[in-house]
């Protein structure tokens, strides 16, 4: 059972029949007593003396005590003393003086009694007494058993901000964590990137020098191949030469334009795969020569040469089509 749960109990038991102990060795006290409380609810037990009202007192567990102070086998002070009296008592207890007793009422106060009713007794101020007390304890009571029910569901709140505060905490040093190493894996990665951007940058100078000596290369092989050799060339052409030397000369020429231009080499070569009998035959058709004459001047027969013509058509994309060889041959070197 939570406390709260006993907190219920206990005002539940608040609500109950009030019990009264009377405990006065006067039978007119008694009686007075009983008179005036017979009609307000109570439930009255009565003893002579401070043993019997121990008795009464343990089996009755009663809200309001009327007590006298001078009795035989047991006073009341000793009375109070067996059931130490306090003001945290959970129960009332009203002590019974005469005339003249200013040093008992004080003696009593400071044990912890805050109720006396005077004799001679009056019947509206025993009511009065008793309604007062009783209520007023259970009041005190209830504010009790309140307390300890909020101080429960305080200590559980705090309990529950406690473990969400350290959840929170640490989903925040998670993050702050995260964040960290994200921190540190974009620097790494911008500086990747700008040593990629710097290598490619000097990849691309490297690249346009090679094209620029490249293309300074052709230029001044093409110009000695023009002045040292192709003179010499037209010089023999212009001689009386038969078919066959004329045709190898013409080979002779086409290479060297080949030689002259290796870029155009090169492309023709790896854009279409051409083997390097074909880009003989390639560079023979381009020239207009037919079948037999590439064959003559190869010195090959003319089915090689079909055979080789249809291979540079197939790798040029041209099978099934009516495309002259020779002009897409032309469009290849442009």
């Amino acid at each position: 059972m939570t406390l709260s749960d006993e907190a219920t109990t206990q005002m539940i038991q608040t609500v109950s029949v009030p019990k009264v102990l009377v405990v006065d060795d006067e039978q007119t006290v008694q009686m007075a007593i009983k008179m005036a409380l017979a009609n307000e609810g109570y439930e009255l037990s009565f003893a002579d003396n401070g043993k019997e009202g121990l008795i009464a007192f343990s089996g009755e567990s009663p809200e309001l005590i009327f007590l006298d102070l001078r009795m035989p086998v047991m006073d009341g002070y000793d009375f109070m003393k067996a059931i130490k009296i306090n003001r945290e008592s959970p129960f009332t207890l009203v002590v019974i003086t005469g005339h003249g007793e200013d040093e008992e009422i004080q003696r009593c106060y400071k044990m912890g009694v805050d109720f006396f009713l005077k004799k001679p007794l009056n019947m509206v101020e025993i009511c009065g007494l008793a309604r007062r007390s009783i209520e007023q304890k259970r009041l005190e009571k209830e504010r009790v058993f309140l307390l300890a029910d909020l101080q429960e569901a305080r200590d559980k709140l705090e309990h529950r901000v406690a473990e969400r505060t350290a959840q929170l905490s640490e989903t925040v040093a998670s993050l702050e964590r995260e964040i960290k190493e994200h921190k540190i894996t974009a620097e790494k990665l911008h500086k990747k990137t700008q040593a990629m951007q710097e290598s490619n940058i000097a990849l691309e100078v490297l690249l346009k020098r090679r094209d620029e000596e490249r293309a300074q290369y052709d230029v001044e092989l093409k110009g000695k191949i023009e002045k040292m050799i192709l003179p010499y060339i037209d010089r023999l052409k212009g001689s009386k030469l038969s078919a066959e030397q004329k045709n190898t000369f013409a080979l002779i020429e086409q290479n060297l334009s080949a030689l002259a231009s290796p870029f155009l080499y090169n492309r023709l070569l790896l854009l279409f795969k051409l083997t390097a009998k074909e880009i003989q035959v390639a560079n023979l058709t381009k020239q207009g020569l037919s079948t037999k004459e590439i064959a003559a001047v190869l010195d090959i027969s003319p089915r090689t040469v079909e055979t080789h013509r249809f291979q540079i058509r197939k790798k040029l994309g041209l099978q099934g089509k009516k495309t002259s060889l020779r002009k897409s041959l032309l469009k290849s070197y442009l």
